[in-house]
Protein backbone atom coordinates (compact mmCIF):
# COMPACT_ATOMS: atom_id res chain seq x y z
CA UNK A 1 0.00 0.00 0.00
CA UNK A 2 1.03 3.51 -0.72
CA UNK A 3 1.98 5.24 2.62
CA UNK A 4 -1.01 7.94 2.53
CA UNK A 5 -2.96 9.23 5.10
CA UNK A 6 -6.17 10.88 3.31
CA UNK A 7 -7.76 11.61 6.67
CA UNK A 8 -4.73 14.14 7.15
CA UNK A 9 -5.70 16.02 3.84
CA UNK A 10 -8.84 15.94 5.69
CA UNK A 11 -7.83 18.00 8.85
CA UNK A 12 -5.30 20.14 6.53
CA UNK A 13 -8.58 20.75 4.54
CA UNK A 14 -10.06 21.77 7.04
CA UNK A 15 -7.45 23.90 8.85
CA UNK A 16 -6.74 25.83 5.66
CA UNK A 17 -10.47 26.55 5.09
CA UNK A 18 -10.65 28.19 8.30
CA UNK A 19 -8.02 30.70 8.13
CA UNK A 20 -9.15 31.57 4.62
CA UNK A 21 -12.92 31.67 6.09
CA UNK A 22 -11.83 33.58 8.85
CA UNK A 23 -9.95 35.99 6.91
CA UNK A 24 -12.87 36.56 4.21
CA UNK A 25 -15.93 36.11 5.12
CA UNK A 26 -16.13 39.75 6.75
CA UNK A 27 -15.18 40.54 2.79
CA UNK A 28 -17.65 38.39 1.40
CA UNK A 29 -20.78 39.25 3.79
CA UNK A 30 -20.07 42.42 2.77
CA UNK A 31 -20.91 42.49 -0.75
CA UNK A 32 -24.12 41.65 -2.70
CA UNK A 33 -26.74 39.01 -1.74
CA UNK A 34 -25.38 36.84 0.46
CA UNK A 35 -24.17 34.39 -2.70
CA UNK A 36 -20.71 34.37 -1.53
CA UNK A 37 -20.81 33.77 1.79
CA UNK A 38 -23.16 30.96 0.71
CA UNK A 39 -20.48 29.70 -1.32
CA UNK A 40 -18.34 29.55 1.48
CA UNK A 41 -20.79 27.27 3.17
CA UNK A 42 -21.00 24.89 0.60
CA UNK A 43 -17.07 24.92 0.44
CA UNK A 44 -17.67 23.93 4.27
CA UNK A 45 -19.73 21.03 3.40
CA UNK A 46 -18.03 20.03 0.61
CA UNK A 47 -14.50 19.74 2.98
CA UNK A 48 -16.60 18.24 6.00
CA UNK A 49 -17.63 15.42 3.72
CA UNK A 50 -13.92 14.84 2.15
CA UNK A 51 -12.92 14.56 5.93
CA UNK A 52 -15.59 11.88 6.68
CA UNK A 53 -15.04 9.98 3.86
CA UNK A 54 -11.73 10.07 4.05
CA UNK A 55 -11.67 8.51 7.09
CA UNK A 56 -13.75 5.86 6.18
CA UNK A 57 -11.07 5.16 2.91
CA UNK A 58 -8.27 4.92 6.05
CA UNK A 59 -10.10 2.48 8.19
CA UNK A 60 -10.60 0.50 5.11
CA UNK A 61 -7.11 0.70 4.49
CA UNK A 62 -6.20 -0.46 7.80
CA UNK A 63 -8.22 -3.32 7.32
CA UNK A 64 -6.45 -4.71 4.71
CA UNK A 65 -3.59 -6.49 6.20
CA UNK A 66 -5.92 -8.80 8.87
CA UNK A 67 -8.07 -9.61 5.72
CA UNK A 68 -5.31 -11.06 3.72
CA UNK A 69 -6.28 -8.93 0.54
CA UNK A 70 -5.23 -9.95 -2.66
CA UNK A 71 -2.56 -7.72 -4.77
CA UNK A 72 -5.90 -6.91 -6.95
CA UNK A 73 -7.56 -5.55 -4.29
CA UNK A 74 -4.59 -3.32 -2.59
CA UNK A 75 -3.92 -2.64 -6.37
CA UNK A 76 -7.33 -0.87 -6.22
CA UNK A 77 -6.86 0.93 -3.19
CA UNK A 78 -3.64 2.27 -4.13
CA UNK A 79 -5.21 3.46 -7.64
CA UNK A 80 -7.98 5.30 -5.69
CA UNK A 81 -4.93 7.06 -3.73
CA UNK A 82 -3.40 8.20 -7.50
CA UNK A 83 -6.46 9.17 -8.28
CA UNK A 84 -7.20 11.49 -5.29
CA UNK A 85 -4.35 13.74 -5.87
CA UNK A 86 -5.33 14.51 -9.59
CA UNK A 87 -8.55 14.92 -8.58
CA UNK A 88 -7.32 18.18 -7.22
CA UNK A 89 -6.24 20.04 -10.13
CA UNK A 90 -8.11 22.21 -12.41
CA UNK A 91 -7.30 21.46 -15.91
CA UNK A 92 -7.52 24.89 -17.18
CA UNK A 93 -5.41 26.37 -14.20
CA UNK A 94 -6.18 29.08 -11.93
CA UNK A 95 -7.37 32.33 -12.68
CA UNK A 96 -4.42 34.04 -14.62
CA UNK A 97 -1.94 31.47 -13.72
CA UNK A 98 -2.79 28.52 -16.12
CA UNK A 99 0.71 26.73 -15.13
CA UNK A 100 -1.30 25.96 -11.85
CA UNK A 101 -3.71 23.94 -11.58
CA UNK A 102 -4.05 22.69 -7.75
CA UNK A 103 -7.00 23.90 -6.29
CA UNK A 104 -6.18 23.73 -2.72
CA UNK A 105 -2.44 24.35 -2.20
CA UNK A 106 0.14 26.37 -4.48
CA UNK A 107 2.40 28.80 -4.57
CA UNK A 108 1.17 32.55 -3.56
CA UNK A 109 0.49 35.42 -6.60
CA UNK A 110 1.41 37.77 -3.90
CA UNK A 111 4.13 36.52 -1.95
CA UNK A 112 7.05 34.81 -3.96
CA UNK A 113 8.27 33.48 -0.42
CA UNK A 114 5.00 31.75 0.83
CA UNK A 115 2.32 29.32 -0.46
CA UNK A 116 -1.44 29.82 -0.84
CA UNK A 117 -4.46 27.88 0.20
CA UNK A 118 -6.99 27.80 -2.09
CA UNK A 119 -5.38 30.30 -4.14
CA UNK A 120 -7.87 30.66 -7.07
CA UNK A 121 -9.99 32.52 -3.84
CA UNK A 122 -7.38 34.05 -2.41
CA UNK A 123 -6.29 35.47 -5.91
CA UNK A 124 -9.74 37.00 -7.06
CA UNK A 125 -9.94 38.46 -4.19
CA UNK A 126 -6.81 40.17 -4.00
CA UNK A 127 -7.78 41.48 -7.60
CA UNK A 128 -10.93 43.06 -6.20
CA UNK A 129 -11.89 46.37 -7.14
CA UNK A 130 -15.17 47.69 -4.89
CA UNK A 131 -16.69 48.17 -7.67
CA UNK A 132 -15.77 45.47 -9.86
CA UNK A 133 -18.54 43.16 -10.58
CA UNK A 134 -16.23 41.46 -12.65
CA UNK A 135 -13.76 40.76 -10.39
CA UNK A 136 -16.93 39.86 -7.70
CA UNK A 137 -18.09 37.22 -10.74
CA UNK A 138 -14.32 35.64 -10.67
CA UNK A 139 -14.67 35.28 -6.85
CA UNK A 140 -17.86 33.49 -7.46
CA UNK A 141 -16.09 31.32 -10.09
CA UNK A 142 -13.47 30.60 -7.96
CA UNK A 143 -15.25 28.99 -5.14
CA UNK A 144 -17.51 27.27 -7.42
CA UNK A 145 -14.54 25.66 -8.57
CA UNK A 146 -13.25 24.55 -5.48
CA UNK A 147 -16.52 23.00 -4.53
CA UNK A 148 -16.88 21.00 -7.18
CA UNK A 149 -13.09 20.04 -7.27
CA UNK A 150 -13.14 18.69 -3.45
CA UNK A 151 -16.36 17.07 -4.27
CA UNK A 152 -14.92 15.48 -7.24
CA UNK A 153 -11.63 14.47 -5.12
CA UNK A 154 -14.29 12.90 -2.08
CA UNK A 155 -16.10 11.05 -4.73
CA UNK A 156 -12.67 9.25 -5.52
CA UNK A 157 -12.18 7.88 -1.84
CA UNK A 158 -15.64 7.38 -1.30
CA UNK A 159 -15.86 3.75 -0.80
CA UNK A 160 -19.21 3.10 -1.80
CA UNK A 161 -17.50 3.57 -5.47
CA UNK A 162 -14.52 1.45 -4.98
CA UNK A 163 -14.88 -0.94 -7.87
Amino acid sequence: MIPFVTSDYGTRLKQVFKALDDRVRPTLAGHGDGSLTKSLDYLSAAINKFAVEAAKFDEEVRKLPDSGAEWTTIRKFNDQLFLLERSFLYPLGILDRKYIRHVVFAPSATDSYASAAFPGISDALYKIAEDDEAAWERVKVELSKSVYIIESATKTITVDYII
